[in-house]
């Protein structure tokens, strides 16, 4: 079952603004919020299915949920295959990781099959996650490997090389830094 989908995660994200009478000074900028509130849940976003992503996947799913996105508009790229790479890999190569390597052909991946007029998607979701919560007791710290945190970067920079094809697709990248270990900045 998709948990995603599910009522395990609560809804937290503000109503949007009721326009009175009394607030007639700031209808203006009222209006243009709530419209984008109320538009929140067509909002689609397509997400990097590879690196990270396998373990910490569920948390943003959550996350998205919680803030009041459609489980549905919530995009991954295929799985990871030999035609996935084929069709993607052109743009260049991050590392002779493999891992790595595949962060250029899953954005290509979104941006090709997942992105249409029809579907659009809004955003493109790859994060640099650094650090990552573990199980393990008396452990300093739980890195990311540094070339897995900067792929995101890097896959950014070959799409937007000779030209910005995420802006000329209309699609927005997003390549937030994140600690996932350091509990004061979840909260």
């Amino acid at each position: 079952s998709d948990v995603c989908s599910s009522d395990l995660v609560a809804n937290v994200a503000d109503q949007p603004p009721k326009l009175t009478m009394w607030n007639v000074l700031q209808h203006k900028q009222l209006k243009a919020r709530r419209e984008k509130m109320e538009n929140r849940s067509k909002v689609r976003i397509g997400m990097v299915r590879a690196l990270n992503m396998y373990s910490t996947a569920p948390f943003f799913l959550g996350y998205f949920r919680s803030l009041g996105l459609d489980p549905k508009n919530l995009i991954f790229s295929d799985y990871t295959s030999e035609a996935l790479y084929k069709e993607g890999a052109n743009r260049g190569s991050i590392d002779p990781c493999f891992p790595s390597k595949v962060g250029i052909p899953h954005v290509h991946n979104l941006m090709a099959r997942k992105h249409s007029a029809e579907k659009p998607l809004h955003y493109i979701f790859f994060p640099m996650i650094d650090s990552l919560p573990t199980f393990l007791e008396h452990s300093q710290a739980q890195r990311a490997c540094p070339t897995v945190t900067a792929t995101p970067e890097a896959v950014g920079a070959a799409f937007i090389k000779e030209s910005n094809l995420f802006k000329e697709r209309g699609l927005v990248y997003k390549k937030s830094f994140l600690e996932m270990d350091d509990v004061q900045a979840t909260i």
